[in-house]
Parts: C-alpha cells; structure tokens; sequence
C-alpha cells in the first residue's frame, strides 16, 4: 500500500534462503520463530559480506531493556514493540532506507576519491587484510592489478605499520589524519626488493569495524638522489682538500726555488760585485759607486 514490496517467510531457515537467493534492501525480523528465533537469524546475516549491510529492523512483543539490548548486540539496526504503530514502522523503515542510500552514496563517492587520489592509498582490516586499494598502490608495490593486493594481510607490504598506527581510534567521518604523519618506512615489493615510503597510518572506525588506512609515497628514488648527492659532497670536501694541499705544495716549492736557487744566485752575483768594486773602483772611481749603488 505503500508503495514496497515485500516478501514474507514463516521461519527463519526459510528467511535465510530468501535472502540468499534474492538480497533485500531491508528486513523486518521478528524475535519469535519456529525453528530459531531472530536473533540467530541476525548473527548469520551478520556474518556474509553480501547482508553486511542490510539494515534489520526488529519486531517483538517485548519492551524490555534486556530485549532491546539483545536486538542491537545481535546486529539489528532498530527495534519495533507490538502492537504495531503503522505510522511509526513505515517512518523507520523510510528513514533507513534512505540512510543506506546516503551510505551507498558515500561509498561511492570513497571509492571515486580512493581511485582518483594521486597517492597510493591501502585500507586493510586485520582479519581480512587490505580491502581496498588503488592502482597506483598496485604498481608502487609491483602489483599489475589491485586485486593482487586484496585480501593480503598488511604486514606483508608494510612489515613494520603497526607500530606506526595512531593508538586513537577515529570515526571515518571525521576524516582526520593521525599523528604519524609523513613516516618515513621501508616496505616490501611483489619481487622481495624493499624500498622506502613516506607514509601516512590512521586508525579509523567504520560501519564494518576497525580500519587501517594508509596513504603512501615512494621515496626510494629521492632517497637514492640524497645518498648520491651526500657522497658527491663528500668527493667536493676531498677534492677541495686535495685542491688546498696542492696549492700549499705549490708555495711550499715556488717558496724553495726563491730561497734556494734565486736566493743563491744573488748572492753570489753580490759577492761578484763586491770583488769587482775591490779590484777596479781605484781605476775607475766612478765605476766604484755605480757598483755601490
């Protein structure tokens, strides 16, 4: 009547086999069945990827605290006493049907931003491993394609991210960045060969659960160009001192060649006037004080 369709089951093994055979967008789960009760058939859709997400709204008799409770730990989304208010029902399954639209759209917005980003970015669980990459994650770490690196547990790229992920946990939609920012770590190729990354860890909750998010550049390039360009200043200060060295010796021998053979031929060349000025100045008294002079 207005305007859903919806399918009915009478049990809840019955409930699972629908699902499976045709995933809805919402499910309205009473707590009371046949063969197990609701909040048994909520933990198993809890437990596959495809009904992840389905929002669960639950239907019972129940108006405890305990019942409530137990709907939201099973994984329900929102919780409905009978008798039925109609105007409520209808009000709650509009609200989360529109909420998993915005949350689809979101995704696909994330999806376009993780893709688009000109950084190599990883976003991984523990227990799943990397669920999301881009391509240029791939290549940066000798992948072909993304789906080489899904499902790889992290540390097999990133030995040593733990230690570098925030110890806070932060909401997704906060979309702050941790305090490691721009850690400089070594990561691990397809091929074994390590290299260097600039990386940046966060920690972050989602709807899914704890997620390790990080964004990376590699470095190995400009950290080979600052180990050359530290061992060509290396060479300049050697060859600078060898210049230095060179120009010292220089003076060191001009120096000897002033002192020892100019300094010896003047001397001598003296001591030749001196005889001369002796022997011929009384016959030619002004020969005398030219040589003088």
């Amino acid at each position: 009547a207005h305007g859903y369709k919806v399918r009915s089951a009478c049990s809840g093994g019955q409930a699972l086999e629908m699902v499976a055979a045709c995933l809805p967008q919402l499910i309205l789960l009473d707590v009371q069945m046949p063969d197990m009760n609701g909040y048994e058939v909520c933990r198993q859709l809890r437990r596959g990827a495809p009904t992840l997400a389905v929002p669960v709204i639950f239907v019972t008799g129940g108006n405890d605290v305990e019942t409530e409770n137990e709907a939201f730990d099973a994984g329900g989304d929102d919780y409905v006493s009978k008798p039925i208010n109609m105007p409520v029902l209808l009000a709650r399954v509009r609200n989360l049907l529109l909420r998993d639209v915005n949350t689809k759209d979101l995704e696909g917005k994330f999806h376009n931003v993780v893709h688009s980003s000109p950084a190599a970015l990883l976003i991984a669980t523990e227990a799943e491993g990397v669920i999301t990459a881009n391509l240029i994650a791939a290549r940066t770490f000798g992948y072909c394609a993304v789906g080489e690196l899904l499902g790889m547990p992290l540390d097999r790229l990133i030995p040593d991210y733990r230690q570098h992920l925030p110890t806070q946990t932060q909401h997704l939609a906060l979309g702050e960045v941790g305090p490691s920012n721009g850690v400089e770590i070594a990561c691990r190729r397809k091929s074994g060969d390590a290299f260097f990354v600039a990386a940046t860890f966060s920690r972050v909750m989602s709807p899914g659960g704890e997620l390790a998010m990080v964004s990376l550049q590699d470095i190995s390039d400009q950290k080979k160009l600052m180990s050359d360009l530290g061992v060509s200043r290396t060479l300049i200060r050697e060859l600078a001192a060898r210049n230095e060295a060179a120009r010292e010796m220089e003076r060191k021998h001009i120096a000897r060649d002033v002192h020892d053979e100019l300094g010896q031929v003047l001397t001598a060349l003296r001591m030749d006037i001196l005889m001369a000025r002796r022997d011929y100045q009384a016959m030619a008294p002004e020969l005398g004080g030219k040589l003088t002079d």
